[in-house]
C-alpha cells in the first residue's frame, strides 16, 4: 500500500513539474520536448510506446484550462511527440497527430507570437510533408521557409530548431531547398550536444544516410555511437 502511495506522490509531483515549465512564453528548461523530456528519454531507452501515451494522457487531462496559449502550447508538443514516436514505430496514424498538432500551433499563434509557439507550428508543418504529397509541400513549404528564418534569426542555437533544419535538409528534394551536406554538418554538431535524446537521434539519422550512401564505416561508426548512448535500445538502427 505505501509503495502505491509513494507512486502516486512522485507522478503528482512530475506532473506539477511539467505544468511549472511552461511559464508563460518558453519553456524553462531547453531539453528535447522541454517538459517532456524525461518521458522521450524513457521512450529512446525502452521502445515502450503505450506507457509514454498513457503518461501523457495524464499529464493533458491534469490542465483545469484548455482554453488558453499554455494547454495549446503543452498539447501542440505532446501531439508532435506522440506522432515522433508513432513514426518511429512505423505506425501511419502519426500522421493524425501532426495534424491536431498544427492545429493547436496556429491556436497558440493566435495568442501569442511566441518562439515555442513558431516552432512547434513549423514542425507540424514539415512534419506533414512526409504525408500530404507535393501539393501540400507546394502550398506550404515558403510558411514553413519564413517560419525557421524566423526562429533561427531569434535563436540560432536552439537544439530542437536546429534538428528539424537538418532533417528538413536532408529529407527534402533540392527544389524545396533540401541540402544533405548541409543537412549531415548540422547533425554531426547535435552528436555533440549535451543531450542523450538528440545524440541518439543524430547518430541514428546520420547512419541511415551514410548506409544509404554506401559508406559503411561512417554507418558502423554513427550506429555503434547510438549503442553507447542507450544500450540494448530496441530502437537502435530503427530511426528514420
Amino acid at each position: 500500500m505505501f509503495k502505491n502511495i509513494k507512486n502516486r506522490v512522485v507522478f503528482v509531483l512530475f506532473v506539477l513539474l511539467i505544468l511549472l515549465l511552461w511559464n508563460g512564453n518558453n519553456y524553462v528548461l531547453a531539453e528535447y520536448r522541454g517538459g517532456l523530456n524525461s518521458i522521450a528519454l524513457e521512450f529512446y531507452k525502452s521502445g515502450d510506446l503505450k506507457t509514454a501515451i498513457d503518461k501523457l494522457g495524464k499529464i493533458e487531462s491534469s490542465f483545469n484550462e484548455q482554453d488558453s496559449y499554455n494547454y495549446y502550447v503543452f498539447r501542440g508538443e505532446m501531439e508532435l511527440l506522440i506522432g515522433e514516436m508513432k513514426e518511429v514505430m512505423d505506425q501511419e496514424e502519426a500522421e493524425e497527430n501532426f495534424s491536431v498538432a498544427r492545429d493547436y500551433g496556429k491556436k497558440a499563434l493566435e495568442e501569442k507570437q511566441t518562439f515555442l509557439a513558431k516552432r512547434i507550428h513549423y514542425e507540424s508543418i514539415t512534419r506533414l510533408f512526409n504525408y500530404r504529397g507535393v501539393f501540400f509541400i507546394f502550398n506550404n513549404y515558403k510558411e514553413a521557409d519564413d517560419l525557421l528564418d524566423d526562429l533561427l534569426l531569434q535563436n540560432p542555437e536552439d537544439e530542437m530548431v536546429l534538428l528539424l533544419q537538418a532533417i528538413y535538409y536532408v529529407d527534402s528534394p533540392d527544389i524545396a531547398g533540401g541540402d544533405k551536406t548541409k543537412g549531415k554538418e548540422i547533425l554531426n554538431d547535435i552528436k555533440e550536444f549535451d543531450d542523450p535524446v538528440f545524440n541518439f537521434i543524430a547518430s541514428n539519422k546520420l547512419w541511415r544516410i551514410y548506409k544509404d550512401e554506401g559508406d559503411e564505416k561512417k554507418a558502423n561508426d554513427n550506429i555503434k555511437y547510438a549503442e553507447k548512448i542507450f544500450p540494448g535500445s530496441p530502437l537502435v538502427g530503427k530511426l528514420y
